[in-house]
């Protein structure tokens, strides 16, 4: 089976057509022969290619066109990020959130509460770290995705099986519902890193405050107390260290996938 579909022409999609690894445009014509010299299993396709049900991309493929790739409707084309657009996602929210801090408001109560939402978010980008890079890995590797639906436990029933009815998007399905701050010991997220891609989670016990602080923003909307008014403190300090706690522990992660990250990039 091939690894590379490359396409001499455009990707077009008409209507669902499932998902593969990653889509690219522009690629010039000679690199289908350097792919090639370095053992990839590469299909050549000549001219535009058309994806809908009855052709649909094929999971864990590179497609790579020479010319563009586009979608006649909306959803048309189902593609993972990879690994490095996941990290990149990352540190750009970071550092949006950063410019964020420094804006000048005299209303100190509206301050505040921009304090406290951006706060939320920081916890919110570090969440979707750990999903997308999750979703990327799983769905962009056979191997892990069949760990994945080993440790997930989870059962697909015949008639899904034997339905028009996307297996890969039960799974991505699965993965975003899973709850992504239990960064703790025992908890979901970090049991899925442990099982299925092997690492464990460095000290999170100052993230884990963290997060329980996040709990009384979003919950408690920063009261910190059912008999007064007065709301939690977040000051640009506390953010700030927020934000470097994160930044170690994503680095962290990071460096132990990277031996998946190669895989995954092995081709683009």
């Amino acid at each position: 089976m091939a690894d590379v579909i490359f396409v001499k022409g455009n990707i077009i999609a008409q209507g669902k057509c499932g998902s593969a690894r990653a889509i690219g445009a522009g690629f010039p014509e000679d690199m289908s022969e350097k792919w090639i010299s370095q053992k990839h299993n590469v299909e050549i396709h000549e001219g535009d290619l058309y994806l809908s049900d009855k052709n649909p991309l094929v999971p864990y493929c590179y497609y790579c066109a020479t010319e563009a790739v586009s979608a006649d409707i909306i959803g048309g084309l189902c593609i993972e990020c990879s690994p490095d657009v996941c990290l990149n996602i990352f540190s750009k929210e970071i550092e949006n959130l950063k410019k964020m801090i420094e804006i000048e408001i005299k209303d100190i109560s509206i301050k505040n509460i921009l304090m406290r939402q951006i706060y939320i978010s920081v916890i919110g980008v570090l969440e979707n770290f750990l999903l997308g890079m999750l979703k990327s890995l799983v769905l962009g590797d056979k191997r892990i995705f069949e760990m994945f639906v080993e440790q997930s436990g989870i059962k697909i029933p015949l008639k899904d099986v034997v339905s028009d009815i996307n297996i890969f998007d039960i799974i991505r399905q699965n993965i975003n519902s899973i709850n992504a701050h239990q960064i703790q010991s025992g908890g979901v997220i970090r049991k899925y890193y442990k099982r299925v891609l092997s690492i464990d989670f460095p000290d999170t016990s100052k993230l884990e405050e963290y997060i329980e602080e996040r709990h009384i923003l979003v919950h408690r909307n920063g009261m910190v107390s059912d008999y007064s008014w007065d709301y939690k403190e977040i000051t640009k300090e506390k953010i700030i260290a927020l934000m470097l706690e994160s930044n170690k522990f994503v680095n962290d992660i990071y460096s132990k996938l990277y031996r998946y990250i190669v895989n995954w990039n092995t081709v683009m």
